[in-house]
């Protein structure tokens, strides 16, 4: 339909998460650059964060941890604010204050067990 950009997700198992900190977005690509999901996007890994990532990550508002345990599978987590509720603590730590949520601790439980993380 146009200039409309949709994505689709199959989703195995889902948990609730509260709808205060998400933020409402509207996608819009912006002037020559990839699309979406295409195969030449690229990945950055990182041990620690650049200068420019400091700044990123210190003006965001939306943050997503992935977490895998190898009898549960991966988990992609949502963390949400107001602009600013990541601290960069140092280029190799974060910390976000914990609201309350689904009362699962299925990312903490992760961690636990596979201290290897991806934020996003």
């Amino acid at each position: 339909e146009g200039d409309t950009l949709t994505a689709t997700i199959a989703v195995d198992e889902a948990f609730p998460n509260c709808p205060k900190y998400i933020q409402r977005r509207t996608l819009t690509p912006m002037e020559g650059s990839k699309t979406p999901l295409s195969a030449a996007a690229t990945a950055t890994r990182a041990t620690s964060l650049s200068s420019d990532d400091v700044r990123t990550v210190s003006e965001a508002d939306t943050l997503f941890l992935g977490t895998h345990f190898a009898e549960g599978g991966a988990d992609a987590t949502h963390r949400g604010g107001e602009p600013g509720f990541v601290r960069v603590l140092s280029p190799t730590q974060i910390a976000w204050p914990d609201y309350r949520g689904n009362g699962m601790f299925q990312s903490g439980g992760n961690i636990l067990a596979n201290p290897e993380v991806g934020v996003t």
